[in-house]
């Protein structure tokens, strides 16, 4: 229900938020708009690529174990974790703000696919960031320094904690392999700028 009427709220805020600036003001409203969405889109790309093909294996490696031992080495991945999932919702706050404000400013239509892939993306950041990682630093903790009897069934749970959660950084990663393409390849913006945003 909610989703069928954003494009209409959406319509509404353009309405009542846009104040219709001189062409040059409009123009240089566009290009910070589009600075700010390349650069964002960019460095949210680019940080999910190193985390998930190098961050992630690397702290995981053998070689990192055999250094720090298994608990530590975990330890180091957590907080790793976090700083990523910390990027991750930061980037998706700027996304969100540059979406509503390229419709408030441009005229563009309501785009559903995007705004579900930056639903997708903020769910499973939230889903990681709140609910994997508490749970995954708690199973390790008991599987390195729990009681004897509960290791066994601690690690079977870690090693399932691990998969989902790789599943869903792969599928945020390509979420945002398609969200970056969009911003970086945009419709013309004035296509979309009514001629009444330009008159004086």
């Amino acid at each position: 229900m909610l989703t069928a009427r954003l494009p209409v709220i959406a319509e509404f805020v353009a309405q009542c938020l846009a104040c219709a600036p001189p062409a040059d003001s409009l123009a240089h409203v566009l290009l910070v708009l589009r600075i700010i969405g390349v650069f964002n889109a960019a460095i949210w790309l680019g940080s999910a690529v190193f985390f998930v093909l190098a961050v992630a294996p690397g702290v995981f490696s053998e070689e990192m174990k055999r250094v720090f031992g298994a608990y530590y080495t975990g330890v180091i991945g957590q907080h790793l974790v976090g700083r990523y999932f910390a990027v991750n919702l930061i980037c998706c706050g700027i996304a969100f703000v540059h979406f509503f404000a390229e419709i408030i400013y441009t005229g563009k239509p309501f785009r559903r696919f995007t705004f579900g892939l930056l639903i997708g993306v903020l769910s499973l950041g939230l889903l990681g960031a709140y609910v994997f990682s508490p749970k995954i630093k708690a199973v390790h903790r008991v599987k390195y320094l729990g009681e004897t009897a509960e290791r066994p069934a601690a690690e079977q749970q870690l090693k399932r904690l691990h998969a989902v959660s790789s599943v869903g950084n792969l599928i945020s990663l390509i979420a945002l392999v398609i969200y970056t393409w969009q911003v970086t390849n945009p419709p013309d913006y004035t296509r979309f700028v009514s001629a009444q945003k330009f008159r004086g």
